[in-house]
């Protein structure tokens, strides 16, 4: 009787495992490979970034994807193994480094893994570039000098061909603000003028260039310079009346006989511009301001050696502000 109860426990026990034997060998057994997958699309997201978008496997054993790179007649090589989690997203994003050459042109393609470990004929490939990461170099040779219109600025064109233009920037010696950008857009030539600027006070300017990918490289040392202007005397009465065809009218008086001519600045908002060259007469018509937006106008005076006034009192053309 004890035979018979041993004899039956172990059959109890051994019997699931039997069972369970011909699952494990048909996974072992299997080796049919998943269908290959459709990749739709390679996106570059950031500069390291990139995100693949593919259709799913319709094999239903798929348990993850693997990404693989290569350059046009290079080996597919596995740079990423997506699991089945993040594969049911039906997309994906992998870190690629910043140190890839921009130059070279590269192909993404995928492949299916199933459970088996049988791996999928790999997909279409797609081609994708990186953005450039690497800034250009610095600018050369920045000369800072009076001129007409304000504080000149130049330096020696930048040689990268992928050169979009140049950031200005500006310290005022002695305030607590450090540099600051001063140009509202990019500069496409390699020249400046700071037409804000206080005379007797002193400033170091710096140059930046960048690329068409929006790196920058590092700026220039800062040139120390100090406007000549500020030593002749300002324009007077500066007043504000309209023109025949409606346009902003402005006239005013030069006190003494050391100006050559005016330069005119307008205000729309966003800080005072030039908007003029050296005027020789008494008046200014602005043709180019809009009737709808309100504006500031002030006047500074220029002497024959290129000494500038300090800025007139500033007179308003009401109307909306933008």
């Amino acid at each position: 009787m004890i035979k018979k109860i041993m004899l039956s426990s172990v059959l109890f026990f051994w019997l699931p495992a039997v069972l369970a034997q011909p699952q494990v060998a048909d996974i072992k057994a299997d080796r049919e490979a998943p269908p290959p997958v459709v990749l739709n699309q390679v996106e570059a997201l950031s500069k390291s970034e990139l995100r693949l978008q593919w259709q799913a496997s319709p094999a239903t054993d798929v348990t993850a994807y693997r990404v693989y790179r290569s350059r046009a007649k290079g080996t597919p090589r596995v740079v990423k193994t997506v699991s089945l989690v993040d594969a049911q997203k039906g997309d994906m994003s992998t870190q690629v480094k910043e140190t890839a050459n921009t130059e070279i042109e590269y192909f993404y393609q995928l492949a299916a893994v199933d459970a088996a470990g049988n791996v999928s004929a790999l997909s279409n490939r797609l081609a994708m570039r990186l953005p450039d990461s690497r800034a250009p170099h610095l600018p050369l040779q920045l000369r800072v000098a009076d001129g007409e219109l304000g504080v000149a600025l130049q330096w020696l064109p930048n040689r990268d061909l992928d050169l979009a233009g140049y950031q200005v920037y500006r310290l005022t010696v002695g305030s607590e603000q450090g540099f600051t950008k001063i140009n509202r857009t990019l500069i496409e030539k390699t020249a400046f003028v700071d037409s804000d600027t206080v005379g007797g006070q002193a400033y170091r300017y710096r140059v930046a260039a960048v690329d068409v990918y929006g790196n920058e490289s590092a700026a220039t040392r800062g040139v120390l310079f100090k406007p000549r202007y500020g030593e002749i005397a300002a324009p007077v009465n500066l007043k504000l009346s309209v023109s025949e065809t409606q346009q902003p009218y402005l006239k005013w008086q030069l006190p003494d006989d050391q100006q050559s001519g005016v330069i005119v600045m307008r205000d729309q908002g966003q800080g005072f511009e030039v908007i003029s060259g050296v005027l020789h007469e008494m008046h200014f018509v602005d043709y180019s301001a809009e009737p709808q937006w309100h504006y500031r106008y002030q006047v500074l005076a220029v002497s024959k050696v290129g000494q500038r006034s300090q800025p007139s009192s500033w007179v308003l053309r009401p109307g909306r502000a933008k």
